[in-house]
């Protein structure tokens, strides 16, 4: 009987061991790739607004006015550069009042910088989100292993916490897969982008 419970013990002991471990070396690793992952979408993201703001400044007629708009351009704020292009437009009259209507490639550009600023806060948002879910779940494992050895002594105890620990895991895999997907959606949505603009 003694044997059979110091067995039990150990199994349990190992089973939580190993479960936490592997959960946290699992998330450790798909963290990073992912993180990369992202951050590579993000530059390609980046360029493309930095390439169609720069297109834009030809709304521009002096070098001295374009300051804060390459200032917000140089600090990647392009939500501040959408709003100093909308101000511009509005200023956009010639000397009798009227007017000056901007082109057809213009306008394409401007929608497109502003559905690109849209999406990079989306998809910085979910990443976010899945980070935090990710990093309580990956600190909530360290903390578990050193409690392997208390929580063997009460099985229904160590199966509670390593049932839970599984969800955890399964949740943030659920997460990374919703992520990835819209960030998947982000290449298709430049794609079309840059098709319309052709189109233009």
């Amino acid at each position: 009987m003694f044997l059979t419970t110091v067995a039990t013990n150990s199994a349990l002991q190992n089973g939580v061991l190993y479960t936490f471990s592997t959960i946290a070396q699992a998330l450790g690793g798909i963290v990073a790739l992912l993180s990369a992952f992202i951050l590579y979408r993000f530059q390609s993201l980046d360029a493309t607004m930095w390439d169609d703001s720069e297109k834009l400044k030809s709304i521009w007629t002096h070098d001295a006015e374009l300051l804060p708009y390459d200032w917000q351009r140089a600090s990647g704020n392009y939500a501040h550069v959408i709003r100093e292009i909308e101000v511009r437009l509005g200023k956009m009259k010639g000397d009798s009042g009227v007017r000056y209507p901007y082109s057809a490639t213009q306008r394409s550009l401007l929608g497109r910088l502003e559905r690109s600023v849209e999406f990079h806060r989306f998809i910085s948002n979910r990443f976010k989100r899945t980070l935090v879910v990710s990093g309580g779940v990956l600190i909530g494992s360290v903390v578990a292993i050193p409690f392997a050895d208390m929580l063997s002594g009460c099985v229904v105890w160590a199966w509670i916490v390593m049932i839970a620990g599984v969800l955890a895991f399964a949740v943030c895999i659920i997460l990374y897969g919703f992520l990835i997907r819209a960030v998947l959606g982000m290449a298709t949505f430049e794609s079309k982008q840059v098709a319309s603009l052709i189109s233009w």
